[in-house]
C-alpha cells in the first residue's frame, strides 16, 4: 500500500511509503531552485512517484500537513491584537488575508488537483495538524518504542509548542501551547532586530552570532519578553516584540529604548548586537529546557524526540542532550516543515492505519 505526504506552504515537499516503507521524498526547493519554495510541489511529487515506478492511480491515501478550516483561534488572536494596537491588528489582517486565499483557499481544492492533474481517483484524502505531522516525523522514524515528543516552531493552525507522549503506534498530546505565544516567532522577530531576513530563514545567524557575545539583555527578555509560567508554560509580550511588526522591521519604542535601535541591513554588527543575540539564544533555550522539565516528569521516559523548526538549533539542541537527563534523543533531520510531509504519511500509516 502507497501513502503519500504533502506540504505546500514554505518549504514544500513530497514523501512517499510504501507498506510503511519510505520510498522517497524531497524538497520542491532542489528541483526549482528556490529557497523555501511556496505552493504545490508538483516535481518533488512526480519524483517519489517516478522513483516507486507507479502512479498516483496506486496511491491509497494521501496526507496533507495543514487543516486550512481551523481559523478560530487565529481570528480571536487577530482581534486581540485591536486592543493593543491598531497596527498590530491591520498587520494580522493583512497576513490573515494572503493566507487564506493563498494558502488556505488552495488546499481544500488539492484532491480535486491530484485527480485531474495525476489521474488519481479512489485514494482517501486526509487533512492532518501541522504539529502530530511534526511529531510522527521524529518518533516514528526514531529507534524508540516510546518517547517523549517535543514539537515546537512559528506555528501551526493554532499551536506553536506541544508535548507528548509516543507509545507503539499512539502519539498522546499532553500540553499545546497556543499563539501569540511562540518560541519560534520570538526567535524570527529577532532575526529582524538584528538586521536578518526571517524570510530566508536567517535565523542561524543569530545562533551563530550569539557565541560572540555576552547575555547582556536576558534578564530584561526573560522578565519582559519571554516569560514563563508555571511549569510548563512560557508567554510571548507581543506588546514589545510582534512577530507581525518584525516582518516588516517596525519594533516599538518601548523595545528599542532598552535594546537600542534595531540594526540596518548594511551596518556593521557591534558588541550590543552580539550581546542581543546572545540574549535571545540564552532565553531560548532556557524556555525549551523548563519546559522540557516538565515532559520529563509527566512522561517519565529516557527518550525524547525533537522536530519543528526550532530543532534546527543546533546548539540548543547541544544543551538539550547535555542537560535535559534524557538518556537517547532523536532529532528529526528534516525537523523544519517539509518534514511534514514525511510526517503525514507516518502520521496515517501508523496512528490511523494502526500498522
Amino acid at each position: 500500500m502507497y501513502i503519500l505526504g504533502l506540504a505546500t506552504m514554505g518549504e514544500a515537499a513530497a514523501a512517499l511509503l510504501r507498506d510503511g516503507d519510505l520510498v522517497a521524498a524531497a524538497e520542491e526547493e532542489r528541483f526549482s531552485r528556490i529557497k523555501h519554495h511556496v505552493g504545490f510541489p508538483h516535481n518533488a511529487l512526480r519524483y517519489v512517484l517516478e522513483e516507486a515506478r507507479i502512479s498516483m492511480a496506486e496511491v491509497a491515501h494521501v496526507g496533507l500537513y495543514w487543516r486550512p478550516w481551523v481559523l478560530g483561534h487565529r481570528i480571536r488572536t487577530t482581534l486581540a491584537a485591536l486592543t493593543r494596537s491598531p497596527d498590530h491588528f491591520v498587520r494580522r489582517v493583512v497576513r490573515g488575508r494572503e493566507q487564506i486565499s493563498g494558502h488556505y483557499f488552495p488546499m481544500m481544492r488539492l484532491p480535486r488537483l491530484l485527480r485531474e492533474q495525476y489521474g488519481g481517483r479512489d485514494f482517501r484524502f486526509h487533512y492532518l495538524e501541522h504539529h502530530l505531522c511534526h511529531a510522527a516525523s521524529a518518533f516514528f522514524c526514531s529507534p524508540f518504542e516510546s518517547a517523549a515528543i517535543f514539537t515546537f516552531d512559528g506555528t501551526g493552525e493554532a499551536t506553536t509548542t506541544l508535548l507528548a507522549h509516543g507509545q507503539g503506534t499512539r502519539i498522546r498530546k499532553l500540553k499545546e501551547i497556543r499563539l501569540p505565544h511562540s518560541l519560534g516567532q520570538f526567535y524570527s522577530a529577532i532575526t529582524n532586530f538584528l538586521g536578518f531576513d526571517m524570510f530566508e530563514g536567517e535565523e542561524y545567524k543569530v545562533m551563530g552570532a550569539a557565541a560572540y557575545g555576552e547575555p547582556e539583555f536576558y534578564d530584561f527578555f526573560r522578565q519582559n519578553v519571554l516569560r514563563l509560567v508555571g511549569e510548563a508554560d512560557f508567554q510571548l509580550n507581543t506588546a514589545l516584540l510582534d512577530h507581525h511588526l518584525a516582518k516588516h522591521y517596525r519594533f516599538p519604542e518601548a523595545l528599542t529604548r532598552v535594546l537600542g535601535p534595531p540594526r540596518r541591513p548594511d551596518e556593521p554588527f557591534t558588541e550590543r548586537h552580539f550581546n542581543i543575540a546572545a540574549s535571545a539564544q540564552k532565553v531560548f533555550e532556557e524556555t525549551v529546557l523548563h519546559l522540557l522539565r516538565w515532559l520529563k516528569r509527566v512522561t517519565g521516559e529516557r527518550n525524547l524526540c525533537l522536530a519543528g523548526g526550532c530543532a534546527l538549533n543546533a546548539v540548543l539542541n547541544g544543551r538539550i542532550e547535555r542537560e535535559a537527563e534524557f538518556e537517547a534523543v532523536y532529532i528529526q533531520p528534516a525537523a523544519h516543515d517539509a518534514g511534514g510531509a514525511l510526517g503525514a504519511a507516518l502520521y496515517i500509516c501508523h496512528a490511523l492505519l494502526n500498522r
